[in-house]
Parts: structure tokens; C-alpha cells; sequence
């Protein structure tokens, strides 16, 4: 009866200590929580490391990465055993004999990689694997207590568990490069079309981006506002070239049409799925605060913010860059039509931003026409 008892009592404390140490994971599992636009990978490296350190009472651990292609190990995180882990971030160029050994490592039935261990059992290595691809190798030293199969089996869970969310983070960047590949793509084809404004959409997302961060817009709505000023006159694609590169005043007809690529930008981004943030700002670039714009004569803040800001920005850019009909214009006169617009064309806070951006030199028409017409 005293053995059992011992037993039940061996039993329930390793469970409660096998449960501790899962809870002490939740720091590495958190980074599957949020957004991984938001996931800074040399901290999630840090995080592996340190839980590692502190789960397994390690005094050494390091972590050699595989650079986002696959081709050179250009990271590595280490954290030392002296006190609060100290974690830093270098590159490591003599890993090359762990990713041999990780490479043809052997995994287990739940298909985790299994932990080498050297013949003392105090170094533990064991490689990080999504995917069929190894992204790293992990390395935990004691010196003086071996590890014990339990350690072993908690590494593998750890590392399970980073290399996904490693993987994660690197899909998501790849993706997210490209994305904006295509965004940057689509504005060059844009300039292409309305060849005398070429560059013109890289210039107001300068002039937009550097608006809304003064007025204190968040990171993601920063970004749409970028796309939106790349893209904002993506529906000029659909304007005939007669009425795009006319050198003089087109006529009513005419300018009936131009007025149209609004609509067609909207709906082409829509249709590429991009978000009703960017579609909106595209759509209503051309309303006035007045109400007295297109298409749909809104008014102050029935417009978003994103379309007043590219309407400030686009009148900026517009009055200092060459155009078919008009040779750029100085500075100077550009800043006049913009106080003179205050409260009419544009809305008086996105003025008083875009001025303070032009005086801090945050956002300065440096382009060779804007030069040559401040010289003339």
C-alpha cells in the first residue's frame, strides 16, 4: 500500500511538473496569436531561446537560422546561463556541421525531429523543421547535469512549435514582398500610361504617407493610404489617349469622361480584392471639402480621410511636376493654391499637415521639374 501510494503521489508530480512546464511555453505559442504583420522576427528568436533556456535550466543555448531563401545560415540567437538571459543577435558562420547532421536527422512518430545527444547527455541539439525544409538547428548545454528524457521531449515540443511559427513569419513575408511587387507594378504602368507624369504616384505616396503620419494615423491605415496614392489613378487606364495627353483644355464631353476613372480605379481595385479602405480613398481622391467635387459632391467628413489627404497631396505633386497641358510649376505657387483652397478644395487640417511637412522638409517636390521651375 506505501509503494503505490509513493507511486500515485511520483505520478501526479510529474504530471503537475510536465503541466508547469507547458504553461511556461506560452510565451513562444503566443506568437501564433497575433498578427503576423506585427511579429518581429529577431524578438521571436529571442523568445525561442529564452524559453528554451529557462524551461530546460540550460546553461548555454544557441540558434543557427537559415536565411529566408535557404541558402546561407546568417543568424544565430544565443542566450548564457549568468543570471537574466542575456540574448543577442550575430551573424554565425560555423553552423555548417549541425545542418549536415540536422539534415538527416531522424524524427519521431508524431513526425518531430528528434534531439542528438552527445555521450555525457549535457549537449542537446536537435534541428527546427516545417514543411519537409530545415530552418534551423538548436543547441542546449549543461555542464554538469545530463538532461533527462523529459527535457528532451519538451525541446522537441518547443522547437515543433517555433519552427511553424518561424515558417509562418517567412511565408507571410514572401507574400507580403510580392504583394506590394504588384502594387508597385500596377503604379508603374499607371505612369507608363500617362507617360508625362511618370513617377508621379511614388512622389504622393511620399507626399501621403508623411501627411498622415502627422496626423497621427495608425501603421495599417498608413499603409492603405500608401497603396491608395500608388494606385489612385489606376482607372486612367481606361482613358482614351486623345483625352489623357490633350496639350489643351478638354471639353465638357471630355472631361465628363476623365472624370470616370475614379469609378473605373475603384472598381478594378475592388475586384482585385484590395481593401475598402484603398477602394474608398481612390473613389472620392476628386471630391472637394466644399462638397463641390466628384463623384458624388460629399462634404468635410463624408469624405475619408485617405481621399483628402491624396487630394492635397495629387494637388501638390500635380502643380510641381510638367503635365501635357502646363510646365511645372515653383513651390512657392503650390503652397499659394493650397491656402487659397483651404476649407473650399482641401480640408484645412490636411493643409495645415502637408505645410508643416514642406517646412520640417519631410516632404519636399525634389524632382527635376520642380528644381527647374524653382530656378526659372
Amino acid at each position: 500500500d506505501l509503494r503505490k501510494t509513493v507511486e500515485e503521489s511520483l505520478r501526479k508530480g510529474l504530471y503537475f511538473k510536465n503541466n508547469t512546464r507547458l504553461r511556461s511555453l506560452t510565451p513562444l505559442l503566443d506568437l501564433h496569436g497575433g498578427r503576423l504583420a506585427d511579429v518581429d522576427h529577431n524578438r521571436m528568436l529571442q523568445t525561442l531561446v529564452e524559453t528554451v533556456q529557462h524551461e530546460l535550466e540550460s546553461d548555454a543555448v544557441t540558434l543557427v537560422c537559415m536565411d529566408d531563401d535557404g541558402q546561407d545560415i546568417v543568424v544565430s540567437a544565443s542566450a548564457n546561463g549568468n543570471g537574466a538571459p542575456t540574448v543577442t543577435i550575430t551573424p554565425h558562420a560555423d553552423g555548417l556541421e549541425q545542418f549536415s547532421y540536422s539534415a538527416n536527422g531522424e524524427a519521431t512518430d508524431e513526425g518531430m525531429p528528434t534531439p542528438r545527444v552527445d555521450a555525457e547527455g549535457r549537449l542537446l541539439t536537435v534541428p527546427l523543421a516545417a514543411s519537409e525544409r530545415v530552418l534551423g538547428v538548436l543547441t542546449t548545454t549543461r555542464k554538469t547535469v545530463p538532461f533527462t528524457t523529459g527535457d528532451r521531449d519538451v525541446l522537441r515540443l518547443i522547437c515543433a512549435q517555433a519552427a511553424i511559427a518561424i515558417e509562418n513569419v517567412r511565408l507571410f513575408k514572401r507574400l507580403k514582398r510580392s504583394y506590394w511587387r504588384t502594387v508597385y507594378a500596377l503604379a508603374a504602368t499607371v505612369d507608363l500610361r500617362d507617360h508625362p507624369t511618370a513617377g508621379h504616384s511614388d512622389r504622393l505616396a511620399h507626399y501621403a504617407v508623411s501627411i498622415g503620419a502627422r496626423l497621427g494615423l495608425p501603421e495599417d491605415q498608413l499603409e492603405d493610404l500608401k497603396i491608395a496614392a500608388l494606385l489612385h489613378d489606376i482607372g486612367k487606364i481606361g482613358i482614351g489617349d486623345g483625352i489623357l495627353l490633350k496639350p489643351g483644355d478638354l471639353t465638357s464631353d471630355e472631361y465628363d469622361w476623365m472624370k470616370t476613372h475614379t469609378l473605373m480605379g475603384a472598381r478594378i481595385l475592388a475586384m482585385a480584392d484590395f481593401s475598402p479602405r484603398v477602394v474608398e480613398a481612390v473613389l472620392f481622391h476628386h471630391e472637394r471639402f466644399d462638397g463641390t467635387g466628384y463623384p458624388l459632391a460629399l462634404r468635410e467628413d463624408q469624405i475619408p480621410i485617405e481621399a483628402r489627404i491624396l487630394t492635397a497631396a495629387d494637388a501638390l505633386e500635380s502643380i510641381t511636376s510638367t503635365r501635357s497641358y502646363r510646365a511645372a510649376m515653383p513651390l512657392e505657387h503650390a503652397v499659394a493654391e493650397l491656402e487659397r483652397g483651404r476649407g473650399t478644395q482641401f480640408d484645412p487640417r490636411v493643409v495645415d499637415a502637408l505645410l508643416a511637412c514642406l517646412q520640417s522638409g519631410e516632404a519636399t517636390p525634389d524632382h527635376t521639374d520642380a528644381e527647374r521651375a524653382a530656378s526659372a
